[in-house]
């Protein structure tokens, strides 16, 4: 047996007639005359996985699920003036606030919302912001918020850019941004706009995910950068500057044919690569973060050595980056593993396919079905592309190609364990102070300090840095003015 299967025992038979703790949760739509279940994805769970929301990107309906009545979902959608109006939901707090955006009626512009027991309020965005405006990932606790907004952009061809951002709760924090179709009260977050990060040439930095400490300094944001002549390569937003592991540049070069000289053009590179030179551009993105720093995706290598006419080629790699020992994990992409869409602890993967990889990159890809044993009622399970900080709640979509078209129609599902499967045991936060504490399996993170000693119970300094590797035991962490007496298992 596998060693990391023990980790993974909990997983095992989930849903199945004698794991009657562990759940598996479809939503029939009470509506439909075929059967069919409400369409949609999850796309958030809280971190202690009491709720989870799902998106239907067809029909623009958001849900929130409650654990404590799991087989139900609430519409969050409201009308206005008897319409509809569309609202993506894109994460939840421990205490069911929902992040999302909401494009009002008659408008293009989707604007960030929070939402709680029926009410919206809005979040900040800046006087000159544009229409793709999301915040897609919240702390456990509220405190932090993390997305990105459009704003103008004169230098870029299509005269706009995305840039990250964060929403920092404050309550003495009263914004006056309100929406002239939807006057909402604001959300009291003051917002923290990025626009002087590095975000590519093009489109500007689209963010997927979040790690956090409940903090702005100890705050990671995770998704891709628009670059060069059109490629898209895994980032991160750490400190307030944007990390990608390439460089670009354009250069003009004189145009020739038939070794004739007829004028001059713009050339982009990438990694000493003309890029797109022959068609190819780099997919490369993160779509997923766990609370131990892990964050989930596709990285894109150039191949070496490059070619002295620039005219290379990259290879394409499922990756785990963890943000607190700045490694990677990858693994060439394959059929069974064309990304890394979601994982626990950087060791249980989930694939953007329908694939587990159950104790790391190096093992063998399982089909999800296959290594969870249970009877999914005939419905063929897509992916899993989000779960809860310690594992015990986790979520995706299936999908069904429609005869009429050849279409795909996704269905989103819900699994709770009762026993959880991640190592993360404690999120500490000193928001005043602005200090961060995270433990997990042998390590301890801190945030945010200039000084940082960990100390076991007798006293004895065990470590100075930031990222500490330590055996089982209690530790008393100080970092600068915070000290916290944290368990380690």
């Amino acid at each position: 047996m596998k060693k990391h299967l023990l980790l993974a025992a909990a997983l095992l038979g989930m849903a199945s007639v004698s794991q009657a703790d562990n759940q598996f949760y479809f939503f029939p739509d009470p509506t439909s005359d075929t059967g069919e279940d409400i369409m949609g994805e999850v796309y958030g769970i809280s971190e202690n996985g009491q709720y989870a929301v799902i998106f239907d990107y067809e029909m623009k309906l958001s849900y929130l699920w409650n654990r404590e009545k799991p087989n139900e979902l609430t519409l969050i959608n409201r009308e206005v003036n008897g319409k509809r109006v569309d609202f993506e939901a894109y994460s939840v707090t421990n205490d069911g606030m929902v992040v999302g955006s909401e494009k009002p009626n008659n408008t293009y512009q989707y604007q960030p919302r929070t939402w709680k027991d029926g009410e919206f309020r809005i979040l900040e965005l800046p006087g000159n912001a544009l229409n793709t405006n999301y915040p897609v990932a919240v702390t456990g606790d509220g405190k932090i918020i993390g997305g990105y907004v459009a704003v103008p952009e004169a230098g870029v061809a299509t005269g706009t850019r995305a840039f990250p951002c964060i929403w920092e709760r404050d309550d003495d924090f009263v914004d006056d941004s309100s929406s002239e179709t939807v006057k909402d009260k604001p959300a009291g977050y003051k917002l923290h706009l990025y626009n002087d990060a590095d975000c590519g040439n093009m489109q500007g930095f689209f963010v997927s995910s979040m790690y956090s400490d409940g903090t702005v300094e100890g705050t990671v944001l995770g998704g891709m950068v628009n670059l060069a002549a059109g490629s898209w390569v895994a980032a991160i937003l750490k400190d307030g500057k944007s990390k990608f592991w390439h460089t670009y540049k354009d250069v003009v070069e004189p145009f020739y044919y038939k070794g004739q000289y007829l004028y001059d053009v713009e050339v982009n590179y990438l990694d000493g690569v003309k890029d797109g030179w022959n068609g190819d551009l780099m997919s490369g993105m993160f779509v997923g973060a766990d609370y131990a720093g892990n964050f989930y995706g596709k990285r894109c290598i150039t191949d070496e050595p490059v070619p002295e006419n620039g005219e290379g080629t990259f290879s394409s790699f499922a990756a785990v980056y963890n943000v607190n020992t700045d490694t990677w994990q990858y693994q060439p992409v394959t059929s069974a593993v064309p990304a890394v869409s979601m994982g626990v602890d950087g060791k249980i993967l989930f694939t953007a396919g329908a694939n587990v990889l159950p104790d790391g990159l190096d093992s063998k890809p399982e089909s999800l079905r296959t290594f969870m044993e249970v009877d999914t009622q005939g419905k063929p399970l897509n992916s899993v592309d989000r779960t809860n900080a310690d594992g015990s709640v986790f979520g995706g979509a299936y999908a069904v190609i429609l005869e009429s078209n050849g279409e795909y129609r996704y269905y989103p599902y819900l699994v709770t364990l009762d026993t959880p499967l991640s190592g993360v045991q404690g999120i500490y936060a000193d928001p005043q102070e602005k200090v961060g504490i995270i433990v997990t399996d042998g390590l301890i993170s801190v945030s945010g300090a200039k000084n940082v000693a960990v100390y076991d119970l007798d006293g004895k300094l065990v470590s100075n840095s930031a990222s500490a590797s330590v055996a089982p035991g209690i530790y008393v962490v100080k970092a600068d003015k915070v000290s916290r007496k944290v368990l380690v298992k």
